[in-house]
């Protein structure tokens, strides 16, 4: 490192990423960029290399060096009413946009202000309730609690007036609505031989999550297609062995894949769920006149009808991620099983 004069401002590169050194008052200097080495990245290093000397030459050296950080690295302006908070928050889609609709519609003029009193949230909730059914109010309030929540750990807002405001409501735990088994022949012949033949086989013969199916990657599945890893997400990973049938789809899929995925969509990507629901399932559905229900309730399929053949509960939520205790509270209300106690004396 090449020795520098007092007041002037050295660039260097360390792992490959800018850095601004200079000696000033008896005290050494250091700002990391945060860049990499580049020739635009390299020319705005000049500019505040220059900005520094100018300044110690001029006698207004900011020794907090804040006036001199990169714009990438300046504090974010704080929001001044609930619509720029809003407009802040990183999620904005589905539920957050509903619920933020809500708070636009409620607050009108009085948006104006991010800084709500308990009073004010409390009248927004009753007025709400009266708008919505109580599991979406819940939901909506859910995710304004999480933006403020997100306001104040960023440091944008002071308080989170939202806290403990769903106390109250009544827990809204709908029973899943299964396919019987003729609607499951009935979608199961439907799709042969099309694109999401296979996804929606899978979906319906192994019972993951749908976010789990659409991630499984070809690494997560055994030599033989005789077993599959689901890594750890919403619950820890686990080791699912597979039917006869879903093995020889697996076999066949592997011995034409083209990418890591073992499903994808039709132009060889990732499945997006939105686009797979909207734009192939609920038209599947309506075409076979069968009732709607999301793509998830392949999974409750599952379960219920393993439940029904008398497989242990136990066993069957270590296969599908769940517990013992969601097993028994929301599928075994949904099976078809009599509910006489058997002669077993």
């Amino acid at each position: 490192m090449r020795k520098y004069r007092k007041g002037e401002v050295a660039i260097y590169t360390r792992n490959n990423n800018l850095e601004l050194i200079w000696r000033f008052g008896g005290q050494r200097y250091y700002m990391a960029l945060g860049l990499p080495d580049s020739v635009q990245n390299r020319s705005l290093a000049e500019k505040l290399k220059l900005s520094i000397e100018l300044d110690i030459v001029n006698g207004v050296f900011d020794s907090t060096l804040e006036k001199y950080r990169p714009p990438h690295q300046q504090p974010k302006p704080k929001p001044q009413s609930i619509e720029e908070l809003l407009k802040t928050f990183p999620k904005q889609q589905g539920h957050y946009l509903a619920a933020f609709k809500k708070l636009k519609q409620y607050f009108g003029e009085r948006i104006r202000s991010k800084n709500l009193s308990n009073v004010q949230t409390k009248d927004f909730v009753q007025w709400l309730r009266s708008q919505v059914k109580d599991s979406t109010a819940k939901r909506y309030l859910v995710h304004i609690n999480a933006v403020w929540a997100w306001g104040v750990k960023e440091g944008l807002v002071m308080s989170n007036p939202w806290t403990g405001l769903t106390k109250g409501f009544k827990e809204f735990n709908p029973k899943p609505e299964p396919f019987n088994h003729e609607e499951v022949s009935k979608i199961l012949e439907a799709v042969k031989g099309s694109h999401y033949g296979d996804f929606i086989e899978f979906l319906l013969k192994i019972g993951v999550r749908i976010g789990e199916a659409i991630a499984l990657q070809w690494e997560d599945v055994s030599a033989d297609c005789s077993w599959l890893w689901i890594k750890p997400g919403k619950t820890g990973g686990r080791k699912v062995t597979v039917p006869p049938s879903i093995k020889s789809l697996l076999l066949k899929r592997k011995a034409q894949a083209s990418c890591s995925l073992v499903f994808t969509n039709c132009r060889g990507g990732m499945i997006r769920r939105n686009s797979f629901r909207f734009h192939f399932w609920k038209p599947l559905l309506k075409r076979l006149e069968i009732p709607y229900r999301k793509p998830h309730n392949c999974r409750a399929t599952l379960i219920t009808h393993q439940l029904e053949a008398g497989t242990s509960p136990v066993n069957l939520a270590k296969i599908t991620g769940h517990s013992p205790q969601t097993m028994y509270r929301h599928y075994f209300g949904s099976t078809s099983q009599a509910t006489q106690l058997k002669e077993i004396y």
